[in-house]
């Protein structure tokens, strides 16, 4: 949810967040599960479209009888809804390779749109070897280090 806020905040200068870290983010419901088939690793929860899914949950109906309806609830569709000349935040995008609940393919969808626009602020992906969801790598204090440091250069550089 916070890269729904870090973009959707984004056209005013008020409420504009200068810098985002982004963990294993879930950005187009619909596609999950699909993005967890293309990975090829086991999901270690059922299907992400599901009534009782996490993401139906959150959105309050099933994404799998609503998927446009739960695409337009993502950072996608909110930066597609952005004029072009808006100034975007620096992005720090982070995934775990063998993510067995979001696939990587969701966090690279998002670097991938993020990448299309101009006007974006620093963007980083790191995709962080033998990681699950918040596991392996994400344990290691140099990755902890690594998004401190991409936050406090993106928010000095605002300075």
């Amino acid at each position: 949810l916070l890269a729904v806020a870090a973009l959707d905040f984004a056209a005013d200068p008020a409420t504009r967040l200068r810098a985002a870290a982004l963990w294993y983010p879930p950005v187009d419901f619909p596609t999950m599960d699909a993005d967890q088939a293309a990975s090829g690793i086991a999901p270690a929860m059922g299907s992400h479209a599901a009534p009782d899914s996490p993401e139906s949950k959150l959105l309050g109906f099933t994404v799998g009888a609503h998927p446009e309806a739960a695409s337009a609830a993502g950072p996608l569709a909110v930066l597609a809804a952005l004029p072009e000349e808006t100034p975007l935040p620096a992005f720090l995008l982070v995934h775990g390779r063998e993510d067995p609940i979001i696939a990587r393919g969701q966090t690279g969808r998002l670097f991938d749109a993020l990448l299309a626009r101009r006007g974006i602020g620093p963007l980083e992906y790191l995709l962080l070897p033998e990681a699950g969801h918040g596991t392996g790598r994400f344990e290691d204090p140099g990755t902890v280090a690594r998004t401190v440091a991409f936050l406090k250069q993106a928010l000095e550089a605002e300075a």
